[in-house]
């Protein structure tokens, strides 16, 4: 709401006295008064608004009119306390001081734009003759732009001075016009206004219209005009136009790239000429000179118009770049200086600044940096941590900056006793458990802070939604003890009114609905609504899971909204690669993970090259009649040429999977039938491929328990993925293998500051033979190496090798351990970067350390158009004979 403040005249309001105005051109000059302006304001303007009028008294004066009436103004406003004029006091002031004509309006100002509307009054026959209307965000120029108009409102009262009085023969208006406009057409102005011929003049309406037509953006000046003509009353709208933005230059920037400026701006090219935004992009500019350090830039904006057409140039002087060179702690005791530096983002310019940016002063970091001193003290204890002074003051030379922070410690505070009062839903001692604030204990703030998340949850977990916790921290100056007192008002129990989905594109609401643990007219549960959005972020469907929670139709209804935005679901890639082996690769996918929104999973992939091939095509539905439970198949044929020998697997794999506990635990089977032909062994071939020439079938099941409690299945930041199996083979299921295969693998995720991610995994895997007639067939045993094993290894090239022939001929058990720190490089964007350590082997029996192998590397993640991208360097640190140092790999359509 503005605020409305009023003139004050305890000064002389006008520049120009009564009697000097009259004096100029006595007998003939148009005789003026002008009533104070009305202020509609949320600040004091009236040194503004006095500055204004007293340029109309001005500038009218030297056109010639005579200013009077400023005794019978004061003498309203003293005497009778009028504060604000309406166009009937203003008759009455004009006609009590001898004036002929009357000029009101009044000063806006709303956020930095100045505007001002004002009209004139013809006395003897009580008519409004002009309203006018300017608007800038400098009071300079609207003073000036409101100055030039006094030739304007001169000539229109001479030319309706004289003459008697002639009574409106009527009140409606004949017509409605436009003139000035170019680009713009009368209808598109008309059709927004309120003034139409036939309807009864209003002058509020025209006030109303003149802003309308205004605040369309395309001009500059608006005027209203009334006429009587033999056809009635005509009201005429004169309008100048804004000239159109030709171009927009940048000079003086030698140390700031064109396109970097560019990108901030947002005045462009054919665009209409805004005066606030060009001063918005002048500050821009230098708030963009300023973080690279460039503190005594200076950015002096140019506009020059020739007819229609302005040009726009910003002409900066960046002067020297001003690094800081000290910041200096004054009053911890508690902390070391050097302790304390650490916690701050602003640091002093070093001889490797230049790499590491530091040493660059920004404001908004700075403040920041405060706010976290202080926090880093209250969550010591130090509850009464102050910042007593902070400077920053500019070297002589104006190249350093040298900062300076006095603050006081106070005293250090334990908790003394804590308390829980009011609405106690459980035991004290589950509230006294997750609010985790002890007796004794230092207080900490940020910890009080988390407690209190935490009760939010528990009582949440009982329907209460709304539930409100003050807390209370009585200090004991004297032992340095604080009493804390937790009042708790629970509210009343809610239950979920409804639920709505939006932002799912491509996604079916059932296929959204089904992954929630609740449901409409259920009791609201935090830890459900907490489950829910990690259940929805582990499809992988979805950028991003929002649950907002909004009242219901009464205290006790809740609505809740999922709002989803979707991710890429399914990938396309062509590839061509080479290898000194392989020679010319040709690689092929297409997968969905999410096909037509229905949940549905299908892939396809193919590669080929010279000396093998791999085809693979799947299909999973996980909600199997509309229930928890999962089904799928797999068809593969894959046949791969090694040197001594060449192996073909086709095959089939049917899975089925039902959930355990919840939706975190669920159970799989699988039965995977598979025809192998092994041939073309050579003579030389090591003993062991020898022995398995020809086709053999293997039929197996496989049970297996999963557990997945990731918040995020492609970027998680929490979590654990557990899972155990058995693989059992043999010719009580139609094959002619008989084999088991135990394997485990686990995997947790840490979420580190500065949104970085630790994660560690680790596998296990033992396989051995049913048959002592024969060993574990050679394409089922263990392999290491590659973009998901052991990284710096080329894929299955680390295992167990014949003694005589070298050939890798894969290990009945298997170690691998897999360490990860995954960081930002464009969050936004969803690329990260990523360090790891691998280490692991196959082995021919069981684990010996000393044979582990060793990879470390980096690599980059990103979330494409095109599913998910991973590209990493391994290096081979336990290099042996005939491998490489290094190993580069890329993948699209998973991650690690």
């Amino acid at each position: 709401m503005l605020a409305i403040l009023f003139f004050a005249l305890s000064t002389p309001t006008l520049a120009l006295s009564p009697k000097d105005a009259v004096a100029k051109a006595p007998g003939e000059a148009v005789k003026v008064i002008i009533m104070p302006f009305a202020i509609n304001s949320a600040e004091d303007i009236n040194k503004e608004r006095k500055e204004l009028m007293e340029q109309i008294a001005s500038a009218l004066d030297e056109s010639g009119a005579a200013i009077t009436g400023m005794e019978e103004v004061e003498r309203l406003f003293l005497k009778k306390g009028i504060t604000r004029f309406t166009e009937k006091e203003a008759l009455s002031a004009a006609r009590k001081s001898g004036a002929e004509f009357a000029v009101i309006g009044s000063l806006t100002l709303l956020g930095e734009t100045y505007s001002a509307n004002w009209r004139i009054l013809k006395i003897k026959d009580s008519r409004l003759l002009r309203f006018y209307h300017r608007s800038s965000p400098s009071l300079n120029i609207l003073i000036t732009e409101v100055s030039a108009t006094s030739d304007s409102m001169l000539k229109k009262m001479t030319q309706e001075r004289g003459g008697e009085a002639k009574a409106l023969k009527t009140d409606e208006l004949a017509a409605v016009t436009v003139e000035g406009n170019r680009r713009m057409d009368n209808e598109g102005i008309l059709r927004n206004i309120k003034s139409r011929a036939g309807k009864k003049f209003s002058a509020e309406d025209v006030k109303d219209d003149i802003y309308t037509i205004y605040s369309m953006g395309y001009f500059d000046d608006v005027i209203a005009d009334l006429k009587e003509t033999g056809e009635g009353l005509t009201l005429n709208f004169k309008v100048a136009e804004k000239p159109f933005v030709k171009s927009v230059t940048i000079s003086g920037n030698k140390h700031m790239s064109q396109e970097k400026l560019d990108d901030v701006m947002t005045i462009k090219e054919n665009t209409i000429l805004d005066h606030a935004a060009i001063k918005e992009n002048a500050e821009l500019i230098r708030l963009m000179y300023l973080q690279e350090g460039y503190y005594l830039a200076n950015v002096t904006p140019e506009i020059t118009v020739e007819g229609l057409d302005a040009t726009v140039t910003f002409h900066v002087k960046e002067g020297p770049k001003v690094k800081i060179r000290r910041i200096t702690l004054i009053g911890n005791k508690a902390f070391s200086s050097r302790k304390l530096k650490k916690i701050l983002k602003t640091k002093e310019a070093s001889p490797i600044s230049f790499a590491t940016g530091s040493g660059t002063f920004n404001e908004y970091t700075f403040e920041l940096d405060i706010r976290n001193l202080m926090n880093y003290y209250y969550d010591r204890g130090y509850m009464k941590a102050e910042i007593i002074d902070k400077k920053v003051l500019l070297s002589e030379d104006k190249k350093w900056f040298y900062i300076t922070i006095s603050l006081s410690e106070g005293a250090r505070y334990r908790i003394g006793s804590v308390k829980i009062e009011g609405d106690i839903v459980t035991d004290k001692k589950n509230i006294l458990k997750a609010l985790d604030i002890k007796p004794k204990s230092i207080f900490d703030r940020s910890a009080l802070k988390k407690g209190i998340v935490a009760l939010t949850e528990l009582y949440g977990d009982k329907g209460f939604a709304n539930a409100d916790f003050n807390t209370k921290t009585d200090l004991d100056t004297e032992n340095k003890t604080i009493a804390l007192t937790v009042e708790i008002k629970k509210g009343v129990p809610v239950y979920i009114e409804r639920i709505g989905i939006t932002g799912n594109t491509r996604t079916r609401d059932k296929v959204i609905r089904r992954e929630l643990d609740f449901a409409e007219g259920d009791l609201f549960s935090s830890t459900k609504l907490r489950e829910s959005r990690k259940n929805l972020k582990r499809l992988g469907y979805f950028e991003s899971v929002e649950i907002k929670k909004s009242p219901g139709a009464a205290s006790n209804r809740l609505k809740l909204d999922v709002d989803v935005r979707e991710q890429p679901t399914g990938a396309i890639s062509f590839g061509l690669g080479y290898s000194t082996y392989d020679k010319v690769i040709t690689n092929a996918s297409i997968s969905q993970a999410n096909f037509l929104g229905t949940g549905l999973k299908l892939n396809l992939n193919g590669r080929l090259s010279a000396r093998s091939s791999n085809y693979v095509l799947g299909f999973t539905e996980p909600w199997l009649f509309n229930k928890p439970l999962s089904a799928g198949v797999d068809l593969f044929n894959t046949t791969k040429l090694y040197p001594d020998f060449s192996i073909n697997r086709k095959g089939i794999n049917l899975r089925f999977g039902f959930p355990i506990h919840k939706r975190t635990t669920r159970g799989y089977v699988t039965y995977r039938f598979e025809q192998t032909d092994v041939r073309d062994v050579d003579d030389n071939a090591s003993k062991t491929i020898r022995s398995q020439e020809g086709s053999s079938t293997v039929s197996s099941i496989t049970p297996r328990i999963r557990h997945d409690s990731r918040d995020d299945i492609f970027f998680p930041t929490e979590g654990n993925v557990l899972s155990f199996s058995t693989e059992l083979a043999g010719s009580f299921l139609g094959g002619n293998n008989d084999f088991v295969k135990h394997e485990a693998s686990a995997a947790t995720f840490i979420s580190l500051p500065l949104d970085t991610v630790f994660s560690i995994r680790g596998k296990v895997g033992y396989a051995y033979s049913l048959n002592s007639d024969k060993e574990v067939p050679i394409y089922e045993k263990y392999y290491l190496g590659g973009i998901n094993s052991l990284r710096g290894y080329k894929s299955r090239s680390v295992g167990t090798r014949d003694s005589e022939t070298g050939e890798i001929l894969g290990g009945d058990t298997k170690l691998l351990l897999n360490t990860e720190i995954v960081f930002p490089i464009l969050p936004q964007e969803r690329f990260r970067g990523v360090v790891f350590f691998d280490v692991g082997n196959a082995f021919d029996g069981s684990f010996k350390v000393s044979e582990l192998r060793k990879g470390v590397g980096m690599g980059i993640r990103w979330f494409s158009p095109m599913g998910p991208i991973r590209l990493e360097w391994g290096f081979n640190l336990d290099q042996q004979k005939g491998e490489e140092s290094s190993v580069w790999e890329f993948t699209i359509g998973s991650m690690f």
